[in-house]
C-alpha cells in the first residue's frame, strides 16, 4: 500500500503532467486571424503537421531522464482548434522508464473537446534514507494511470462535460529484504 506522501507526490506529478498537455501547443498550429488572406503561401502548405521534440529532465525521483516526444497535429474543420495525437518516452540514469500516451481533440465547429492520457512506467530507486526513516531501501514502482474528459460548448465559452481518472501506483521492494522493510514501515 502506498504511503499518504507518496500518493500526494504522484498526484502532483500527474496533474503538472496533464495541465502541461492540455495547454501545448505550437504557435503556427493556430488557426488564421479573419484578415488573413484565403490564398495559403507556399511556406504554410510545406509544414508538417509532425511534432518531434527531445524531452530532458532532471528529478530527485526519476533522476536525469532523456526521451522524446512525438505528436501528430490535424484540424478536424475550419471552425475548431488543432487537434494533437502523441507518445512521449524518458529513460533515466536511475534506469526508471515512463511512456505516455495523449490526444487532444476539438471537433465539430470546437463543440466537443476530448482530453485523453494514458501513462504507464517502470521507476528503480535507490533510497540512502527512505521517507527519513534511516532505513536504505531499493524499490520498484509500477506505475499506470488513465485519464480522460469530454466537454461540449453549450454556449459561448460554457461547456458541460465528464471526466474520469483512473490509477495505480505499485512500490515493491527490489530484494526480499527490502520487502521487508516496506511491510514494516
Amino acid at each position: 500500500e502506498v504511503g499518504p506522501p507518496l500518493m500526494r507526490h504522484f498526484v502532483t506529478q500527474l496533474s503538472v503532467l496533464l495541465a502541461a498537455v492540455a495547454l501545448s501547443g505550437p504557435s503556427y498550429a493556430q488557426q488564421p486571424s479573419p484578415e488573413a488572406s484565403a490564398q495559403p503561401d507556399a511556406a504554410e502548405e510545406s509544414r508538417s503537421p509532425w511534432l518531434l521534440v527531445p524531452v530532458f529532465s532532471s528529478s530527485p525521483k526519476l533522476g536525469t531522464a532523456l526521451g522524446g516526444l512525438v505528436a501528430y497535429m490535424h484540424t478536424f474543420d475550419a471552425a475548431s482548434r488543432v487537434s494533437l495525437f502523441g507518445a512521449t518516452y524518458q529513460y533515466s540514469s536511475t534506469h526508471s522508464q515512463i511512456a505516455v500516451g495523449f490526444a487532444r481533440t476539438s471537433f465539430g465547429a470546437d463543440h466537443h473537446r476530448i482530453v485523453a492520457l494514458a501513462a504507464f512506467g517502470h521507476i528503480e530507486n535507490d533510497y540512502d534514507d527512505y521517507l527519513g526513516t534511516g532505513q536504505p531501501l531499493k524499490t520498484d514502482e509500477d506505475l499506470k494511470a488513465v485519464v480522460a474528459r469530454y466537454l461540449f460548448r453549450v454556449k459561448g465559452d460554457w461547456f458541460i462535460g465528464a471526466q474520469g481518472t483512473a490509477a495505480n501506483y505499485q512500490v515493491l521492494g527490489a530484494t526480499a529484504e527490502d520487502d521487508l522493510v516496506l511491510e514494516t514501515l
